[in-house]
């Protein structure tokens, strides 16, 4: 299964290998300059909201719901990464050194 992030209409889309797709409506503004996308183990997706500054996780259990994390004033996430370690990665462009 893939997953994109479309910020022109705030939704996250499921897509199928047979083509099949499944949309999920997010608070207005949340993808404002998306700049990744990466599933963790647990099923829940990482968002990096470039022009918020900050990371969200989208989790669908028990319902869809949506938290940010905050990376700081200059620190926008530009990408993001599940490693080996089962922690998620962030890239960040950034001014100053931020601890997430």
């Amino acid at each position: 299964m893939a997953w994109v992030a479309t910020s022109s209409n705030d939704t996250v889309t499921s897509v199928t290998e047979a083509g099949v797709t499944r949309a999920y409506g997010v608070v207005s503004g949340t993808f404002n300059g998306n700049g990744g996308i990466s599933v963790a183990a647990d099923g829940s997706l990482w968002l990096a909201e470039t022009n918020l500054f900050r990371v969200g996780r989208l989790q669908f259990v028990p319902d869809p719901a949506l938290a940010g994390i905050t990376t700081g004033a200059d620190s926008r996430p530009l990408g993001l990464a599940y490693g080996p370690d089962g922690a998620i990665w962030i890239a960040l462009n950034s001014r100053a050194p931020s601890v997430v």
